[in-house]
């Protein structure tokens, strides 16, 4: 293994890493905050690659205009499913929640599979080239994402920690009976928090088309790491959802300079195992 090969690897792992991230940072928004274990945000993600690609089909002249249609189309979805079929399920048990949100992320796998067939999508790299990192020459697109991704956890966690909403939230993940009786609309709260979770997973799938490639399957592929990141990174704990996220990627990315790819995706779901099973509160506390 030359040097070269790991130093490729690890800007690899941080570039699936922050697509982790932007993932899982949406899941355990809602999980934490909520108690809303949502098995339909992978879905969300997979409509987000899938609107970048029909923006591109219909006219849209770049993918950074196609990108912010897709993840506007990812929300009003994600809100449309908070006021109308989920609303029923808010507040029951997690069975309860996470019975449905898995039959209506398989009707919306199904509904994408009926309209765009079963073939996966590519997207060519909106940025091409290669850009010098010391020794090591790297595509330019993968550095965009890593720029980008990262970019965006940032504006989402100031969101969190500077705005008026962001107080709302982290008091409602503290205590919602005693945040709403001191006034605050605990309703609102988990419309943004819903919205913003959405948002992200869209937004991850945006910038995965073209990294990955477009099927009806792939929110499939990730929602069980996306899951497992949430667990590592402590229930309801923003930053360890990145932490998580990045170290997932970083596993995956290692583990395939000496595996196949299925098999580094197995030894990274083993070790991230061991390590819930070594520290079950996360790798950092708990945000309750």
């Amino acid at each position: 293994m030359t040097a070269e090969l790991l130093l490729l690897q690890l800007a690899n792992g941080l570039s699936f890493g922050v697509i982790f991230a932007l993932i899982a940072s949406g899941i355990t928004l809602m999980w934490g905050i909520m108690d809303f274990i949502n098995m339909a945000h992978g879905d969300l993600y997979m409509l987000g690659a899938y609107g970048v690609w029909l923006s591109l089909v219909v006219g849209v002249a770049s993918f950074w205009l196609a990108l912010p249609l897709a993840v506007a189309g990812v929300l009003a979805i994600g809100l449309l499913l908070r006021f109308t079929v989920l609303r029923p399920v808010f507040g029951r048990a997690p069975l309860q929640t996470l019975l449905a949100t898995y039959g209506i992320g398989l009707i919306l796998q199904q509904g994408v599979l009926a309209t765009f067939g079963p073939f996966s999508k590519e997207i060519p790299f909106p940025v091409t080239g290669q850009v010098t990192l010391g020794p090591l020459r790297y595509p330019t697109y993968r550095l965009v994402v890593i720029v980008v991704g990262l970019a965006l956890i940032v504006a989402a966690w100031v969101l969190i920690q500077r705005t008026t909403y962001g107080i709302w939230i982290r008091a409602v993940a503290q205590d919602r009976t005693m945040t709403a009786a001191l006034g605050v609309p605990v309703p609102r709260v988990y419309t943004v928090v819903f919205g913003l979770g959405s948002a992200l997973a869209g937004i991850g799938g945006a910038l995965a088309a073209p990294l990955f490639g477009i099927g009806p399957t792939i929110g499939a592929d990730v929602i069980l790491l996306a899951f497992i990141v949430v667990m590592i990174g402590g229930l309801g704990n923003y930053v360890g959802s990145v932490v998580g996220g990045v170290l997932i990627g970083e596993v995956i990315a290692l583990g395939a300079i000496w595996l196949q790819p299925t098999e580094a995706y197995l030894v990274a779901l083993g070790l991230l195992l061991v390590l819930l099973l070594v520290r079950p509160q996360g790798l950092l506390r708990a945000a309750r």
